[in-house]
């Protein structure tokens, strides 16, 4: 999984990758501190410059600001069983975010549309792969 990064701002910078074929996700960097990832048809991704970018990071950035400040009554944790834990909770009414942990540290988090994620949570093998493909490389 390749990622490339682009400097958006002095305090803004994304990293993005392909997730499948059809899927390219975005994590956002806020201050040096990673603030959650979102994804997008490859067929949207192409067609952003960089000024929509820096607009659905900044926009990416409040948002995750606000639903952190007022999500973590509604979050909710899974230990798999390759010692990753994930946190998950509600991004909006269709989306989740997943942030992940190793011994008892942050090392990365993406986002999912909610039917998928619940379909992931229905068998616990398809979870741990799928967070796998998300995990940063050596970890």
């Amino acid at each position: 999984m390749e990622k490339k990064k682009v400097q958006l701002k002095e305090d803004l910078e994304v990293s993005y990758y392909s997730f499948s074929d059809d899927i390219i996700c975005v994590e956002v960097f806020y201050k040096q501190k990673e603030m959650g990832a979102f994804c997008s048809d490859i067929s949207h991704f192409k067609e952003w410059d960089e000024t929509d970018l820096l607009q659905l990071a900044e926009s990416h950035v409040k948002n995750n600001a606000r639903i952190l400040s007022t999500a973590t009554s509604s979050v909710q944790r899974k230990a798999l069983d390759n010692g990753i834990e994930v946190e998950y909770y509600s991004h909006s009414d269709d989306i989740l975010c997943i942030e992940m942990f190793k011994d008892g540290h942050s090392v990365g988090s993406f986002c999912s549309d909610v039917s998928s994620f619940e379909e992931w949570m229905e068998d616990d093998e398809l979870l741990k792969r799928v967070v796998e493909k998300q995990l940063p490389q050596g970890i």
